[in-house]
């Protein structure tokens, strides 16, 4: 009675209670403080975490395991960071191997500055990288943080998606990528037979400053090796989920219509 009643009293009167632990760190098996994590990043993967010293004491660390696609890019936001965390370091936010080598720091989430940090990267390769992880930790508070020094982690698969090209017949296509944003952003259009496949027909490399846009002609570069083919388009980039506005026009000359195909990223 009395512990329900002294509950009710801090509701009331707007007192915070003590944070529970983080059940990540407490684990029995595959706890997230190091490569034995079984916490796994996602499309759309949302966690709060604390930076609470382990015993020790010893700085806690949060690590989790990164699964990266073939010629696809990806983004891990860091923010909300609550207590004496601080946030705003490259090294509050990585990307590390198994070891725990660094393979990239975070930058400020915003063009100019900011607490909450951004992971963006792409694997612009066939291949699919093992052993990656995604690390947060290093809080300012050092071995004095405890369970209420918090923070939020998501997460975007934000490769995008054009579910057509026409470079057939008469046909030709000409691709538009806006960069909507403050932050440069720099990627790789990737043409796909409509058969699919492992391979793509070719790579269109593309680079956008603040509110850039690009209208690709597909029917003239690299040689004009897209032509007499048609297909989807991919899209891999360094910029934030939703960052980029991407269609492609396919034009008809003979008749002046005109077919648009909007890229879309992951619904969030």
């Amino acid at each position: 009675m009395k512990t329900t009643f002294a509950l009710a009293l801090a509701a009331a009167l707007g007192v915070a209670g003590t944070a529970g632990a983080d059940v990540w760190d407490t684990a029995v098996f595959g706890s997230d403080n190091g490569n034995t994590t079984r916490n796994e990043i996602t499309h759309g993967f949302q966690q709060v975490h604390d930076l609470g010293a382990q015993p020790g004491p010893v700085l806690d660390q949060d690590w989790y395991v990164n699964h990266v696609e073939p010629f696809s890019s990806y983004e891990v936001v860091c923010d909300g960071f609550t207590g004496d965390t601080t946030g705003g370091a490259p090294d509050t936010l990585q990307r590390v191997d198994t070891a725990g080598n660094v393979l990239q720091d975070s930058v400020s989430y915003a063009s100019l500055g900011s607490i909450s940090r951004s992971l963006r990267f792409a694997n612009d390769t066939s291949a699919m990288p093992t052993g990656e992880y995604v690390r947060v930790g290093n809080a300012s508070c050092g071995t004095s943080c405890d369970n209420s020094d918090q923070y939020r982690i998501r997460a975007w698969d934000t490769t995008i998606a054009v579910p057509r090209y026409n470079n057939s017949g008469t046909q030709a296509t000409v691709l538009i990528i806006q960069n909507a944003g403050e932050v440069s952003v720099s990627g790789n259009a990737r043409l796909w037979a409509q058969a699919g496949g492992i391979t793509p027909v070719t790579t269109v490399p593309f680079a956008l400053g603040a509110r850039q846009a690009a209208v690709i002609n597909l029917a003239t570069v690299n040689g004009g090796i897209a032509n007499g083919t048609s297909g989807t388009i991919t899209i891999s980039h360094d910029g934030h989920y939703g960052q980029l506005a991407v269609k492609a026009v396919a034009l008809e000359p003979s008749t002046g219509f005109s077919f648009d195909s909007p890229g879309l990223n992951k619904p969030n």
